[in-house]
């Protein structure tokens, strides 16, 4: 007999999808790395529940949107992706 699964607060959970809940730019006025929602609807409404319910950690992995120039640049894109539980996958 199966037992019921149950997630609770302290595990995590890792979605990986071909793009991010969230698209990472490069700011031209200040030379930053931004984040902006995806057009996709159904990964920011994911990423949203998991930002106000807070049962169980989620960590995304995916493309971001952009292509990085160097090493410095996907330093810099994994960073600002960081507080998001997002990490990212780059394509050369």
């Amino acid at each position: 007999m199966l037992e019921d699964v149950k997630i609770n607060a302290e595990d995590t959970v890792i979605v990986a999808s071909f793009k991010l809940p969230i698209t990472v730019y490069k700011d031209t006025s200040s030379g930053t790395w931004k984040v902006k929602p995806s057009r996709s609807m159904l990964y920011p409404t994911l990423f949203k529940l998991r930002e106000k319910k807070k049962m169980v950690k989620i960590v995304w992995i995916g493309w971001p949107g952009v292509i990085p120039h160097n090493d410095k640049e996907s330093h810099e894109i994994t960073e600002v992706l960081k507080p998001y539980g997002c990490q990212p996958i780059f394509f050369d």
